[in-house]
């Protein structure tokens, strides 16, 4: 197993030794896995397994002690002899090992930026453990006893199960659960209870014949995969959460949970989720300690400045939504999160993000050049194709055509529109005698408008008799985007992808190697 090439090249990408044991351990993968991690500074892995050995003969030894009395009375144990070995390793690990569910997380059990909560040294050498760690432990010695235990995933709880149906030495094949975080010592309750606990599935098409059911090797190592990766995301280390949450996908390809994980994951290191909606903590599940349980997990909220993100994180959200996957709405759930991963290699490399830049800057300049081309020749036709003014009787042509002020109008000069010049009357006496006090009672609604929009004061007060506020002069760009808009012009943005022009190819997401990129990343504030 060792030597198996894909579980050498995942250890090499995620940063782990490779186990020194040629079969499979749960306990030397998973404290593999959590080396590295925040809270296994002082991790040292042999003392970890040597202290599981030692728990392991305990165990072994009072179930020899204690044999006589299932023989006496086998129903206290529902006539099963699993039942009876498990009972025994229960209540030696929570009376002569010490073990027991970590005290702090009992009120927050959601906080993952201890590794020790999550991974079983915070077990051997630690306060405690949570349903991620304990059934691990209790897995790892039984299976040193040769017991067929597996682990199940349920809604964000994984529990144990002792599974004897594939087995072909046994004539009684036996098959029951073990909560491993219960006080109790032994409790067995059936797969109904974990349909609820803590909650259902969030996934609402899930299969039932594939939920709850015991995971293979493959499931295992990407449950812990994941559990690495959900404390650094923790820790707000983003881009080092990648890889794990990866390569638990490439094992586990169908995995709802892990789907959903991996597009977070990127998500969040792209700089594209801001706080966590209100209606995640909605209906939490209080437990029987008094613990609000949240049906869905969310890093803790950190500083810009302590987060690790990829450098496509730092480019302007128009830029970077151009270079986002343009696929549309995902068909599926999970394909969102791979075409995402397909394109981390361009996200993490500098050089790209700066062909980005250059590309969109290039494509903005062209769209504007079309916009504005459409624009001027939209006013050549209004220029051209428009009817002429007919021109008033009685006027002189050349002749201004708005009176002078004080004067009357010249007869067949036309009214001056609103609001080039507000018809409002106005005293040139000093009391305003024949008029009302209040100058924007003479006036109708539009030019209460027009006249709010200079401050809400009287035009009498600032301007002299007959002239009105002149109108703001306009810039050319508005003026272009009121006429399109009057004439149905609208700029055409880029529906394509600017991948063609960023240098590099577009890695496939089977191939983890697209993101070979990521651990020699280092950080640039400065780089765009």
């Amino acid at each position: 197993m060792v030597n198996d090439p894909t579980l050498i090249k995942m250890c090499e990408e995620c940063h782990i030794t490779l186990p020194e044991r040629s079969d499979y351990d749960i306990a030397e993968w998973t404290l593999l896995l959590a080396s590295g991690l925040p809270g296994s500074e002082d991790l040292n892995i042999d003392d970890v397994l040597n202290l599981i050995e030692d728990w392991t003969d305990k165990v072994q030894h009072a179930t020899s002690r204690n044999y006589g009395s299932f023989l006496r009375n086998p129903g206290r144990y529902g006539h099963s002899l699993g039942k009876y070995y498990m009972a025994i390793l229960c209540s030696t690990f929570q009376r002569e090992c010490g073990v027991k569910y970590n005290p702090e997380r009992k009120m927050n059990p959601g906080d993952a930026r201890d590794s020790r909560d999550r991974f079983i040294h915070g077990i051997t050498h630690g306060n405690g453990g949570t349903c991620a760690s304990l059934p691990v432990l209790y897995a790892a010695i039984g299976r040193r006893l040769g017991y067929p235990l597996r682990l199940v995933q349920g809604a964000r709880h994984l529990f144990l199960r002792w599974d004897e149906s594939e087995s072909k030495t046994v004539l009684y094949r036996d098959v029951f659960n073990i909560e491993a975080t219960s006080p109790e010592g032994f409790v067995s309750p059936p797969d109904e209870y974990y349909r609820h606990f803590p909650f259902r599935h969030p996934d609402p098409h899930v299969d039932p014949k594939q939920y709850l059911r015991s995971l293979n090797f493959e499931e295992e190592l990407a449950i812990f995969l994941c559990v690495r990766s959900i404390v650094l995301m923790d820790n707000g280390k983003f881009v080092q959460a990648i890889q794990p949450a990866a390569w638990a996908r490439k094992l586990v390809p169908q995995d709802y949970s892990i789907q959903v994980h991996l597009e977070l994951t990127m998500l969040f290191a792209l700089n594209l989720l801001g706080e966590k909606p209100k209606w995640m903590d909605e209906e939490p599940v209080i437990r029987e300690d008094g613990a609000a349980w949240s049906r869905y997990w969310w890093p803790r909220p950190l500083p810009g400045d302590q987060k690790d993100l990829l450098p496509a994180a730092r480019l302007p959200h128009d830029i970077l939504y151009r270079i986002l996957p343009k696929n549309g709405a995902p068909g599926k759930v999970g394909d969102l999160a791979d075409a995402l991963y397909e394109r981390v290699n361009h996200y993490a490399d500098i050089a790209c993000c700066k062909r980005a830049v250059q590309a969109a800057q290039s494509e903005r300049a062209t769209e504007s050049a079309s916009f504005h081309n459409q624009v001027r020749l939209a006013r050549q036709r209004e220029m051209f194709m428009s009817p002429k003014p007919k021109q008033p009787r009685n006027v002189t042509p050349g002749m201004p055509q708005q009176h002078p002020p004080g004067f009357p109008p010249m007869p067949g000069m036309p009214k001056p529109p609103f609001p080039t010049l507000p018809q409002m009357p106005v005293s040139r006496t000093p009391n305003h005698q024949g008029f009302s006090d209040d100058p924007l009672d003479d006036m109708d609604e539009d030019e209460r408008e027009y006249l709010e929009a200079y401050g809400g004061m009287p035009v009498a007060q600032h301007l002299p008799p007959g002239f009105g506020p002149a109108r703001p002069r306009l810039s050319r760009e508005e003026a272009d985007r009121r006429f399109a808009i009057r004439h149905g012009i609208y700029p055409v943005h880029h529906n394509g992808s600017l991948f063609e022009y960023m240098g590099t190819p577009n890695h496939r997401f089977g191939d983890p190697a697209s993101a070979k990129i990521l651990p020699d990343l280092k950080e640039s504030s400065d780089v765009l």
